[in-house]
């Protein structure tokens, strides 16, 4: 529909069992869009974050903030563009971290409405793939052997996939 525009606020809170007790995860996100003339779509937000640990001392604060475009080129064939970034203001006491930020494209073949191609690439500065959660989460990617964080002495990462996806 043209001229549609959306708009969310999104609360979300965890308390992670930690050590001797349970530390706070909150996030507060607000984001909107709009569809100019029903094939090209912008969007964009921003996320607030604050981790703490047991003892109520601040593990991450940071916001986040997004922004991205879609265009429908033909009936059958979408592409995305994005780009992310993340503004670390504390990290365990430390506020010189260098800030991830990262770009993505997505392009997208409707094989059926239920079916569909997709590619999609990313390139991640000061972080890797999992930009988000980029300066707390490297540890539990390594020991799941599941490692999005750049190999030794490196500050980025290029990813690209590819495949079907059949929605049921």
């Amino acid at each position: 529909m043209p001229g549609a525009f959306g708009f969310t606020i999104d609360y979300d809170q965890y308390n992670p069992s930690i050590a001797q007790g349970s530390g706070t995860n909150r996030r507060v996100a607000v984001a909107a869009s709009y569809t100019f003339d029903g094939k090209a779509k912008v969007m964009g937000g921003y996320r607030w974050g604050q981790n703490k640990d047991q003892n109520s001392l601040t593990v991450l604060r940071d916001d986040y903030y997004w922004l991205g475009a879609n265009y429908q080129l033909t009936p059958a064939v979408e592409l995305t563009v994005e780009y992310d970034y993340q503004n670390v203001r504390n990290l365990n006491g430390n506020a010189a971290i260098a800030n991830p930020w990262q770009l993505l494209f997505m392009a997208k073949y409707s094989l059926s409405k239920r079916t569909d191609l997709y590619l999609s690439t990313a390139y991640a500065r000061n972080a890797g793939l999992m930009l988000e959660s980029a300066t707390s989460g490297y540890g539990a990617s390594l020991l799941l052997n599941n490692s999005y964080a750049p190999g030794g002495g490196q500050i980025s990462m290029i990813g690209v996939a590819g495949g079907v996806r059949h929605i049921f």
